[in-house]
């Protein structure tokens, strides 16, 4: 008898150590910044491997592309690593992660107008998916008069042999359209990924702050 209650008070105290640790790391990050940014894009543009790889931002290329589907994703940032910015804390970033052809258009103007950092991302090889994007910075330009966020454009997948969108189109369509900046990146391959990471950072950490060149 004893042996049995040795076992499976063992068995207690091991199942519940998962529980512990999950109830002390929501304390920890609760007492974090919280920061919420949004990416919008069509299907297939890499809008969760660009959140993957802000979860992991120190890795070598991911040999396959996210294929999880999530709305959102929190990434713990420590600022004092991020180049261009250096700060001495670390933030919660929440990323609200958009299908712009799936979207309930009252939920998206609902949160992406409670932001101030935002970023349109297109698939370089595919001109549909950047005219998608276009469509996406009409409509968040559109809430510029009502304190709609600052946003970028993102042409992902810049490690393939060939293009549709050369980069001197999309800067001056970025340009033309009220985008922050455009920048081109390859989130498998993690190409160009920390101006990507900090321009989002900084639009959310403050109104004014420039992005990176």
């Amino acid at each position: 008898m004893t042996s049995r209650r040795q076992i499976s008070r063992r068995q207690k105290n091991s199942s519940s150590l998962p529980d512990l640790r999950h109830t002390i790391t929501q304390k920890i990050v609760g007492r974090l910044r919280h920061e919420c940014v949004a990416l919008i894009g069509d299907e297939g543009t890499g809008r969760n491997t660009l959140v993957r790889r802000f979860l992991n931002m120190s890795a070598g290329p991911f040999l396959h592309p996210e294929h999880g589907r999530y709305r959102s994703r929190s990434v713990l940032v420590d600022l004092s690593e991020r180049p261009s910015i250096g700060d001495n804390e670390t933030v919660n970033l929440i990323v609200f992660i958009f299908n712009f052809q799936e979207l309930d258009f009252a939920t998206f103007y609902y949160i992406i107008s409670h932001l101030r950092s935002c970023a349109v991302i297109f698939d370089i090889g595919r001109s549909g998916t950047f005219y998608i994007a276009v469509h996406s910075m009409v409509k968040i330009a559109g809430l510029s008069g009502r304190s709609g966020p600052r946003y970028i454009l993102v042409g992902n997948k810049i490690d393939l042999q060939w293009y549709e969108i050369s980069p001197a189109f999309a800067e001056n369509v970025a340009e033309a359209y009220g985008a922050q900046r455009y920048y081109g990146c390859s989130a498998l391959r993690n190409i160009n990924m920390d101006r990507v990471l900090d321009a989002i950072l900084l639009m959310a950490l403050s109104q004014f702050a420039d992005v990176p060149l």
